[in-house]
């Protein structure tokens, strides 16, 4: 497949404020995005403070179990459009090479809505549907992970904006910030990044505009989407492999984050200890993580990679981290086990109910 040429067109943090109106690009600023974790159920608390929500309607603390009945409607009507929009780009027994292998298109659960108010500290149901922006979670797994494919994506998405059927309040495309590696890297171009930015505002839209390389190296695009209802959904597009990876790394990020984690977990949560208290090795951990999903980007598309194809970057075979004094318990392949672990663990509970 042809992948198209991208120019040098910086985008950094570009705010766009209504039609012919733009701002102009200035340095990104880096930031973090709470990154949907399918089938995610954390009950072990390894560091936030906690206290009861009472399930109810209405009043302070706002509700999780209320909030995730509300948003069942705007998630099942968000679902049916990109599944009316996209239906021509989704990969079947006739069409076996189309852009899109798989969507995903689910509610936030009560245990992350419930986090999520206590970390953000949230007062009302009101403030938790403004300041929570994946309460509704999309994502596309793109079939063989070009940019082309991406690009295909979210011209589908370019149309309804144009046809009033989305609204975008955010744009951001995780990618390489060296222009060669972006290119390299990236799952939509810069180009076609743009011209949704531009749409958006055309359409008397103001979205956020960010493209930056997370510490950790992790690649995505994030279109945030503000729901007739009010409620935001989130939709990242990926390809399998970083997708696969990313379940993985969701766990190291949120123990590093001091967020909940299952008890299966407490050998990481240890393990991760050791990283927080020693910068330098933290700084490696992060550097092996960056290498990890580039490594996992290449396997997709093809390309030649270092290490093992069969499982994910392993620490001894990373440049930068192999006997650097990171525990070993933390290569995700053995983090790996350990998610799998758990997940039996879950399966075999809810067969007891």
């Amino acid at each position: 497949m042809k992948i198209n040429f991208i120019p040098a067109i910086s985008y950094y943090n570009t705010n766009f404020t209504g039609p012919r109106n733009r701002k102009s690009p200035v340095d990104a600023q880096g930031g973090s995005s709470d990154v949907f974790v399918k089938n995610q159920s954390p009950v072990e608390h390894s560091g936030m403070r906690t206290k009861e929500i009472v399930d109810r309607s209405h009043g302070p603390g706002g509700t999780p179990a209320a909030l995730f009945n509300e948003i069942e409607w705007p998630c099942n009507k968000f679902k049916s459009l990109l599944e009316l929009l996209l239906e021509d780009l989704m990969v079947d027994e006739s069409n076996p090479d189309r852009p899109i292998g798989s969507l995903i298109v689910e509610r936030k659960s009560r245990n992350s809505i419930r986090e999520k108010i206590l970390s953000k500290q949230i007062k009302s149901k009101k403030e938790a549907i403004a300041e929570i922006d994946d309460l509704v979670r999309a994502r596309i797994i793109l079939n063989t992970g070009t940019s082309d494919e991406g690009d295909a994506v979210v011209t589908k998405l370019i149309e309804a904006v144009k046809a009033g059927k989305l609204k975008v309040a955010e744009i951001i495309n995780y990618r390489p910030n060296d222009f060669q590696e972006r290119r390299k890297y990236e799952y939509v171009k810069t180009l076609k990044v743009n011209e949704l930015a531009t749409a958006a505002q055309d359409s008397w839209q103001t979205p956020i505009l960010r493209a930056e390389e997370k510490e950790t190296g992790y690649l995505a695009m994030h279109i945030i989407f503000l729901l007739k209802s009010g409620h935001k959904a989130e939709l990242q597009i990926m390809g399998a492999d970083v997708a696969k990876l990313k379940e993985v790394e969701d766990v190291c990020y949120k123990i590093k984050c001091n967020k909940n984690v299952d008890p299966a977990f407490s050998r990481l949560v240890k393990a991760m200890k050791k990283l927080k208290s020693n910068p330098r090795l933290m700084a490696k951990y992060n550097l092996y993580t960056k290498e990890a999903y580039r490594h996992e980007r290449l396997k997709h598309l093809g390309k030649k990679s270092k290490g093992d194809d069969t499982g994910f970057l392993k620490l001894a075979d990373s440049d930068v981290a192999r006997d650097s004094g990171i525990p070993e318990i933390l290569d995700f392949n053995e983090v790996a086990k350990r998610v799998a672990i758990a997940e039996r663990a879950k399966v075999k509970d809810k067969d007891k109910e």
